[in-house]
């Protein structure tokens, strides 16, 4: 199984509607280890976080196999994925 000493968010919360209109926030993780150089980074994790009518729905795609058995990118994306849900939450109590 691959480890990574470094994991990060992408630089940029991509967003956008999908093909149903729906609004969507989209982050991946990468990952890359010390003995290399950063540019190294492997993409990992995909997360995105589509608003559709009354609910929120988040998917996690795991770009590389080894990502989904490392602890370290599932909390990670753990905490994406709260960050993205409540980004649209905060939306629902405005309206």
């Amino acid at each position: 199984m691959r480890n990574w000493e470094f994991m990060e968010w992408t630089e940029n919360i991509d967003h956008g509607t999908t093909t149903k209109g729906f609004p969507f926030y989209q982050v991946g993780i990468s990952g890359w280890n010390a003995d290399g150089p950063s540019s190294n980074k492997e993409q990992l994790i995909r997360i995105r976080t589509v608003k559709n009518n009354l609910s929120i729905t988040t998917h996690i795609d795991y770009l590389h196999p080894d990502a989904r058995f490392n602890l370290n990118a599932r909390r990670l994306a753990k905490e994406i994925t709260f960050y993205l849900e409540d980004s649209f939450r905060d939306e629902f109590s405005r309206t």
